[in-house]
């Protein structure tokens, strides 16, 4: 397998966006632009425990990336169904405040096995929703990306298990760091 060199990550970034944010809560600025920024901050911390975020395949297929799974089709253009939808949607897609409690209180007895996380370390976060997204977002049936443009097959009930089973441990597990990195961060 011959080795394609990835290019510089760009900044700004989640990870530079986040630090930033996460400074200015902290900071003795308005109360009011805090309550922006914490906003932003909770968007961030859900975003990158979102796989398909965290990662981009590189293939001879797509040598400059397939922006975070993207260009994974499910169908042919003008169709827009593609793989970082699939993931994005996993959970669902309701907009309604009431559908958000139901599935927020739902979501309390999901037991995520390694338990809570206190330690506030975003790379590490990062580094941990990337290697989820390795093992899950590409797995079969989703194409190899070594022809680019390629549609592909689409997630089956195996794939969709898993997915389901990894986005919910994966917003749990974003839940239970971002109140780590509030209590860390709101005195």
């Amino acid at each position: 397998t011959e080795a394609i060199e990835l290019p510089p990550t760009k900044q700004p970034n989640l990870e530079t966006q986040l630090a930033m944010l996460t400074d200015a809560i902290n900071s003795n600025e308005e109360e009011a632009l805090k309550s922006y920024d914490l906003a932003w901050v909770a968007n961030l911390v859900a975003d990158l425990h979102q796989p398909a975020n965290t990662i981009t395949r590189f293939s001879t297929g797509y040598p400059h990336g397939d922006h975070n799974a993207r260009d994974v089709r499910f169908c042919a253009a003008p169709c827009t169904d593609n793989l970082h939808s699939y993931w994005d949607n996993l959970l669902g897609t309701e907009e309604d405040l009431e559908a958000g409690i139901r599935q927020g209180k739902a979501l309390v007895n999901v037991q995520k096995q390694t338990g809570w996380v206190d330690e506030v370390d975003i790379p590490r976060w990062l580094k941990d929703t990337f290697e989820t997204a390795k093992l899950h977002v590409y797995a079969a049936p989703i194409s190899d990306g070594k022809t680019g443009g390629e549609i592909s097959a689409r997630p089956d009930e195996a794939y969709h298990k898993a997915a389901l089973h990894v986005a919910l441990e994966q917003v749990v597990l974003a839940g239970n760091r971002l109140a780590s990195l509030l209590n860390q961060n709101l005195k």
